[in-house]
């Protein structure tokens, strides 16, 4: 559910006051909405992450074989409106070498 608020804010060009609209997203339709842009990101499986959000903030968490992969989900969660951050604590390979 999305729910549209009006803020009264003042205009960085002209120092005055200007009425603007955000539209707020709700935890789970930002889930809803990360999940399918994952599935639209074809660097990414969408079964590998997991999403959880928390007042706009975006856990991603799984474990991928890339970094690549890792990134590119970061950057498709980053793509959704209303999301305010991302933790990215999906794992991937390890960069130890023996």
């Amino acid at each position: 559910m999305r729910s549209a608020y009006r803020l009264l804010t003042r205009a960085y060009e002209t120092g005055r006051m200007v009425t603007q609209t955000a539209v707020i997203s709700s935890d789970t339709q930002i889930q809803h909405d990360v999940l399918e842009e994952l599935k639209w990101d074809a660097r990414v499986q969408p079964n590998e992450i997991g999403v959880a959000v928390k007042a706009g903030i975006v856990t991603l968490t799984g474990w991928v074989d890339s970094y690549l992969k890792k990134w590119s989900a970061e950057d498709a969660a980053l793509r959704v409106t209303g999301v305010m951050a991302v933790a990215n604590e999906i794992e991937g390979p390890s960069t130890d070498r023996c």
